[in-house]
């Protein structure tokens, strides 16, 4: 509601704008099963991030939630923190690391992500295309996978390429969409020259993935503006000048990896 959130992905603290995404999951602090559902419980936890409650699995467990479309890229997320306070290690297949990942009904075998959020609790991010059992979406446990148990919470599923910061559910169908996020009126007027100076940034990309991201300076029109960003193209920053809605300069430059910061500046007179 008009505070920024704060990333410090690069060491320093950035503003973090994000496209609009679903958690397509009813519940993402369950207390009780969504869908399907083997030998977790479900118990009071105080978690070092605010949460206080957590899914408890130990062996031969599952438990699924939320809907996905069939044959679409997914990602399936959450908090976890494993009974031993080691790092969670995902399983390609039955007998591999502590737990699988099924999205659609498929255990996913790549695209595997694992953040360290501190206190020993950890962040899994699994992207991958859904199979036909679109209910079927969580974690698994086998029987011949480590011993090792586990506790989970804030159950993220997003039908996009990549994860987004929690967006808590509780009970809504279909579950919660966050609106895309955009920065307006970042500078003060009086403090920017219209006719001249640099316009300056350092951004990433949360995914390469096609779509037109910009960072602008204007007089409220589309007419009259100058911008940088990330444009369709893979990995390109494009910029332009416009004055009375004519191109005065416009060129893109294609770069190595556009999910990585870089630091852009942009002179202009």
């Amino acid at each position: 509601n008009g505070v920024p959130r704060l990333d410090y992905t690069n060491g320093t603290a950035s503003i973090l704008l994000e496209n609009q995404s679903t958690n397509l999951y009813t519940n993402s602090e369950p207390t009780s099963n969504e869908g399907a559902a083997s030998g977790v419980s479900y118990v009071d936890y105080n978690w070092s991030l605010g949460f206080t409650n957590a899914t408890e699995f130990t062996s031969g467990d599952f438990r699924y939630g939320g809907s996905v479309s069939a044959s679409t890229v997914n990602t399936l997320s959450f908090f976890i923190i494993m009974d031993d306070l080691s790092q969670p290690v995902v399983g390609a297949n039955s007998v591999a690391g502590d737990f699988s990942v099924v999205i659609g009904g498929s255990v996913m075998t790549s695209g595997f992500e694992v953040k360290n959020f501190g206190n020993n609790v950890y962040r899994v991010c699994v992207t991958g295309t859904s199979g036909t059992n679109t209910g079927n979406n969580g974690i698994i446990k086998y029987n011949s996978q480590s011993s090792k148990a586990f506790k989970v919470v804030g159950w993220q599923l997003e039908q996009q390429s990549y994860p987004t910061s929690y967006i808590p559910t509780s009970g809504q169908s279909g579950g919660v969409t966050r609106a895309a996020e955009t920065l307006n009126n970042a500078g003060n007027s009086d403090l920017i020259n219209s006719t001249e100076g640099v316009l300056y940034c350092e951004i990433a990309a949360l995914s390469d993935d096609g779509t037109n991201r910009l960072l602008s300076l204007s007089d409220g029109t589309s007419t009259n503006r100058i911008f940088l960003g990330f444009n369709s193209l893979s990995n390109s920053i494009r910029f332009r000048v416009q004055v009375n809605n004519v191109y005065q300069a416009e060129n893109n430059f294609i770069v190595a990896d556009t999910t990585q910061y870089l630091k852009i500046g942009f002179k202009f007179k």
